[in-house]
């Protein structure tokens, strides 16, 4: 499995994606390999964690955010920190996606 992490730091995005909740969840399911999504609200504004079957799938899940803002320039236009990586342990169940 392989992890991506995006951090935007824009408080005002949390809640706009929030708001959007639907529209996000649609977009993510359409990520081949996918095995769990999550939208966290931070203290300097929102991050996700995608987790996919293998890094092709996790790094098309990056172009379809990177897509969904350019298609939605009311939103906070906030260039994410992003980060990826071999998930080498799991502990949970794994979301039903």
């Amino acid at each position: 499995m392989y992890a991506m992490i995006r951090t935007f730091e824009n408080p005002e995005l949390a809640d706009a994606l929030a708001a959007r909740s639907d529209e996000v969840e649609s977009l993510i399911r359409r990520v081949d390999g996918l095995r769990s999504y999550h939208l966290i609200r931070t203290d300097a504004g929102v991050s996700s964690l995608t987790v996919c079957d293998d890094k092709a799938s996790a790094e098309a899940s990056v172009q379809m955010v990177m897509e969904f803002f350019q298609s939605h320039p009311e939103l906070p236009q906030v260039k994410p920190q992003v980060t990826g990586g071999e998930v080498i342990v799991q502990l949970g169940a794994v979301a039903a996606v």
